[in-house]
């Protein structure tokens, strides 16, 4: 999806200031097993191996081993060397893992999805969806690069799902992320672009409040919707070509539809690598109009 490079910006950050402690471990795994087994402890948890309670999978029989050796040796079991060195790399973990365990949900099946219905088409390549009545939490950037818009967009909306609102609430994470793009006038001109996610099904009815001045609900109304699915990351080029085939697709087929806006539409965590699905709308006038 478009927000995988800042996502993907800050583990690589934070996985490169612990690199050194991770090659540490390592060298020292023999010869100091406590200071090796604390730090691996700790690469563990970088790469999501460890719980809450601080016990490592996967790698924990090694951690024990050498934990119990060192006792035998009589070293002591926890130094406060080791511990201050540990300390560093916790707090660093500690920032993204909430970001993870959200984002992580994404990986698989089972989110709260908008309501659609299917409706006739009259090509095999683009679908043709009623979208329900919904709330959406959105917040709108104007700039001129749309990946850069999009990210700013979904940083937002992420803090308010982790709590900045009202009632201080976490909102479960929901697909797609949709963003309604209102080209400028001309290449050089700044265009808005409207980034939401869809409130859960236990929120509809009351959606917390946005804390920030920047992030709105939005009633969406019942509206239709010309649908091109595609897969690889989106990013704007292959944004405006999938976006230009369907235009293509419409006017062949005769179809009356709305230029613009026009919408991006995202469904994947930025770490699935295969079988993404990303999606561009374009809205079908309601009849008589």
């Amino acid at each position: 999806m478009y927000f995988h490079s800042y996502f993907i910006k800050i583990l690589l950050t934070h996985f490169l200031h612990c690199l050194p402690l991770l090659f540490w471990s390592f060298i020292n795994l023999r010869s100091q097993p406590i200071r090796g087994s604390l730090a691996v402890t700790c690469s563990a948890r970088i790469l999501g191996f460890v719980n809450s309670r601080g016990v490592v999978r996967g790698v924990g029989r090694l951690v024990t081993e050498r934990e119990n050796r060192a006792d035998r040796r009589g070293f002591t079991r926890i130094s406060s060397t080791s511990a201050s060195e540990t300390v560093r790399c916790w707090r660093l973990i500690t920032k993204s893992r909430k970001m993870l365990k959200s984002l992580g949900k994404m990986f698989t099946t089972g989110l709260d999805n908008p309501k659609f219905t299917l409706q006739e088409s009259k090509g095999q390549d683009y679908e043709v969806r009623t979208y329900q009545q919904t709330n959406w939490v959105s917040t709108t950037v104007t700039e001129m690069d749309q990946d850069s818009a999009l990210n700013t967009g979904f940083n937002r909306l992420f803090k308010y799902i982790q709590g900045n609102n009202e009632k201080k609430v976490k909102v479960e994470m929901t697909a797609p992320v949709t963003c309604m793009i209102n080209p400028g006038e001309g290449p050089a001109c700044e265009s808005s672009f409207s980034v939401s996610f869809y409130v859960p099904e236990e929120h509809q009815a009351d959606p917390p409040k946005p804390s920030a001045p920047e992030i709105f609900v939005e009633n969406r109304k019942e509206f239709t919707v010309f649908v091109r699915t595609y897969g690889g990351f989106a990013n704007t080029q292959n944004t405006n070509e999938e976006l230009q085939k369907l235009i293509e697709s419409l006017k062949r087929d005769g179809m009356a539809f709305k230029e613009a806006p026009y919408y991006r539409v995202g469904y994947d965590s930025p770490f699935k690598l295969v079988n993404r699905r990303n999606e561009v709308w374009l809205i079908k006038p309601e009849e008589g109009k």
